[in-house]
């Protein structure tokens, strides 16, 4: 393993496990970001443990989904517990044993041509456990498996049912040899649907595994970026056509994405009082539909027009209704991790050629980030790029870094 990944993976290991002792046992945060959660729900905006009645708020929020919490638990139960296969995996092996068993006893009671004497079920299992195992076997155990194997071709023929076939769905012992019974006889068929089962019990503990490995990677993401979200997509119809909860739903996690960017972090204890400040302002008609930039094919509100939230505090501001006031700001904010891309690329824009320029600069940074700033007006991207060149520009000049040939910057 590469030295870099194998120290990322016990960074990443260490983060988790500190997390894990003060997160919720049985709401687990990485639960919330599993892929099928996410889809009904979105991401629970309550998953930092550092803040204060996060756990509680967590639960709460569940509760006031628009099913209570009902498809989480149905979708993280079946998940957690392939339990619920396996327990009815369980009770076929043991009632499919059962009837084998019987089988073995009348076969050994009725069938007066059994030649190689009293057939045991305990040392049949054995046998073929030994052979299934056994890498190499010597010349005695191999004439030893060949009399256990007439002995389980009669008992096939016999009983009417694969043995073989029966010791690999219960011990998972593979021997590769197959008997002539009718594949339509109950046991066969009992057989078959314990393999399905089986099978079904694997795949889901498989697909668990990956998805909460998954999740709890998302998870430890996450906590390295501050708890940083992105709005994930819901009710691909037009405004008009959602219920009520649902456009309640898009309006707080709208406002959870757009106060945690604005300000660069978020306590999340304000959410409710943004919320509610937005849903009174609605009441009184001083946000109108309108006003909700609801994009249909993204599954987000976009912008909420005239809605400022500065240092915790919400107010709608006035527009004016000069004749020479066409439009309303609705440039959506530059987040934070806009900001760090477009920062990013300044520096490599300033420092990579040996000869640039200004104007050029600004206009390669503009078009790179063209794809993450859709929504800001571009005289505020301008802005913000020009005010940030000349800080890394004075940077860059005050601290050389030494190169066989100097640059020149204009």
């Amino acid at each position: 393993m590469d030295y870099h990944i194998k120290q990322e993976f016990i960074e990443n290991k260490l983060i988790l496990s500190e997390y894990t002792s003060k997160d919720l046992e049985f709401y687990p945060a990485w639960t919330f970001l599993l892929p099928d959660v996410t889809e009904v729900y979105g991401i629970c905006p309550y998953l930092n443990v550092d803040v204060v009645d996060c756990n509680d708020r967590r639960i709460k929020w569940l509760h006031d989904t628009f099913d209570k919490g009902k498809t989480y638990y149905t979708l993280v139960s079946d998940k957690r517990n392939g339990n619920k296969i396996d327990a009815e995996f369980e009770q076929d092996k043991i009632m499919l044993q059962k009837k084998v068993q019987d089988a073995l006893q009348e076969y050994n009671v009725t069938n007066d041509n059994v030649t190689n004497g009293w057939v045991d079920y305990n040392e049949l299992i054995e046998q073929v456990t030994f052979r299934a195992t056994s890498k190499s076997i010597n010349k005695q155990s191999k004439n030893i498996w060949i009399n256990t194997l007439s002995v389980i071709e009669d008992v096939s023929k016999g009983c009417n049912f694969d043995f073989l076939k029966y010791t690999k769905c219960m011990y998972n012992l593979h021997i590769r040899h197959k008997f002539i019974t009718d594949d339509k006889s109950e046991l066969n068929v009992l057989i078959d649907n314990c393999t399905k089962k089986y099978n079904q019990y694997i795949k889901s503990c498989e697909k668990y595994s990956i998805d909460k490995h998954e999740s709890q990677e998302r998870l430890v993401s996450l906590i390295k970026s501050n708890f940083q979200l992105d709005q994930i997509g819901r009710y691909f119809k037009r405004w008009s056509n959602l219920t009520l909860e649902k456009k309640n739903e898009r309006i707080k996690s709208y406002l959870y994405w757009y106060i945690q960017n604005s300000n660069g972090e978020l306590d999340v204890n304000i959410i409710d009082q943004a919320y509610t400040f937005v849903q009174q302002k609605i009441k009184t008609k001083e946000i109108k539909t309108n006003d909700i930039l609801w994009n249909s094919k993204l599954g987000v509100i976009t912008s909420i027009k005239n809605l400022v939230v500065t240092d915790n505090q919400f107010t709608i501001s006035k527009v004016s209704t000069s004749s020479s006031v066409s439009k309303v700001n609705t440039s959506v904010p530059i987040t934070l991790k806009v900001q760090q891309k477009i920062h990013r690329l300044l520096l490599l824009e300033i420092l990579k050629s040996n000869v640039v320029y200004k104007q050029k600069i600004i206009e390669n940074v503009v078009f790179n980030t063209s794809c993450i700033t859709l929504g800001i007006k571009k005289d505020v991207l301008y802005k913000y790029i020009i005010s940030k060149y000349e800080k890394f520009l004075k940077i860059i000049m005050e601290n050389p870094i030494p190169t066989s040939a100097s640059s020149t910057l204009t």
